[in-house]
């Protein structure tokens, strides 16, 4: 706000020319001047409050002539100590020499969309980022320029974090393994990252402005393009699988996919996606499919029993011949962890239990035993006990 002192010289300058358009003769200029005077007062209260600092600098020697309180806040000092002070007092000496023509030629000024990109120095060695304009003017004779200085102090934090993010985002797509791409509402890639440019064997600025018929057999580039209108239709994420292949030929792959649309102010522009290549997971669980598939069909035709148990004393698996040899269904033992101790022989049952309780011992790994039928009659039983080893080296309990 103006200074109480200000205010009082504006009112003691006011009465003054009123008293003297009063005693004049022509005193129907009075109310004119009373007018323009407050019209005057107006504009210099707009000026003190505007939101970007002002100075105005006579050019013959550039001292400060005037300034505006937003000025005086920025800087952090009061009026008399800005007027008649230098420009070089607040701003870089360039700034002075590039009006009066005598800035040199190896010295360059930055600019940022016309503004003169600088700092502003203020009291106690107070720095501020400000972008400012020049203009010159002339009044009774006398060079002026006024010169309008903007605090980007927040925008240059906000860019700077802005930065911050863009460098983070492209250090991670630049180096995640898992594909990454954006298309337009159209179905054409508008980003990719190294990933997805490996997977379809071209440079990432090959893929921009392409579609997936330009990379996928038609069939697959159909399925995908549908699948895309569905989740800008609808605006929600989608998960699914996809079966790959490159129309140039090559391995079918299989990927993992979320596709989600992007928005902005309620209007979705474009769809963003990220895969992950599963082919060897798919190849792993389809061979230990068929590996499980070739035991169980081995396990079932056996004419032996078999039992795995894990290491907690769970029964896992009981062949089918278990219904042969004991009268009693697979059900019946999978149900009831202790179907099978209740079958052994009182006398055998101790002895069976110390086996199993055991560790394995190559020297010792079989034991003879009876069993009590469903039909109540007694079979010799004769086992073999063996650990199962997983891929990692652990037990997973044994079969016998």
């Amino acid at each position: 706000m103006p200074s109480d002192t200000k205010r009082n010289d504006h009112e003691n300058l006011r009465n003054r020319l009123i008293g003297l358009g009063e005693r004049s003769i022509a005193k129907s200029y009075y109310p004119e001047l009373q007018k323009r005077l407050d019209d005057l007062e107006r504009f210099r209260a707009v000026v003190d409050h505007a939101n970007d600092a002002i100075f105005v600098f006579e050019t013959e020697n550039w001292n400060v002539t005037d300034v505006n309180e937003t000025a005086l806040a920025l800087l952090g000092m009061e009026r008399k100590h800005v007027l008649s002070a230098h420009i070089s007092t607040f701003f870089m000496p360039e700034i002075a020499a590039r009006y009066a023509d005598a800035l040199p030629a190896d010295t360059q000024l930055k600019f940022s969309n016309g503004h003169i990109v600088t700092w502003l120095n203020g009291k106690d060695g107070r720095r501020t980022p400000i972008e400012i304009t020049v203009t010159l003017h002339r009044f009774a004779g006398a060079g002026y320029a006024v010169v309008v200085a903007r605090d980007v102090t927040m925008r240059k934090q906000m860019e700077a974090e802005l930065d911050k993010s863009r460098q983070l985002f492209a250090s991670f797509m630049e180096h995640s393994p898992a594909m990454a791409f954006i298309k337009d509402t159209e179905g054409h890639y508008i980003f990719a990252n190294p990933a997805f440019a490996t997977s379809v064997e071209l440079a990432q600025n090959e893929i921009i402005g392409r579609s997936d018929a330009d990379f996928f057999a038609t069939d697959l580039a159909n399925i995908i393009l549908e699948n895309d209108k569905l989740v800008l239709m609808q605006g929600k994420p989608l998960f699914l699988l996809e079966q790959i292949r490159l129309k140039a030929g090559g391995k079918t792959r299989h990927l993992q996919v979320s596709k989600f649309p992007l928005s902005q102010n309620g209007v979705t522009f474009a769809l963003a996606s990220i895969a992950v290549d599963i082919s060897l997971q798919i190849q792993t669980e389809q061979a230990l499919q068929r590996s499980e598939e070739r035991y169980r069909i081995v396990a079932e035709y056996n004419h032996d029993m078999e039992c795995w148990i894990s290491p907690t004393g769970k029964l896992l698996y009981v062949s089918p011949s278990c219904e042969r040899i004991t009268g009693y269904s697979t059900e019946h033992f999978l149900s009831n962890s202790s179907a099978l101790e209740m079958l052994i022989h009182e006398d055998d049952r101790e002895t069976w239990q110390h086996f199993h309780m055991a560790s394995l011992d190559p020297d010792n790994d079989t034991l003879d035993f009876r069993i009590l039928h469903k039909n109540g009659s007694i079979h010799w039983l004769n086992e073999v006990k063996r650990e199962v080893m997983s891929g990692n080296g652990g037990s997973m309990g044994n079969t016998y």
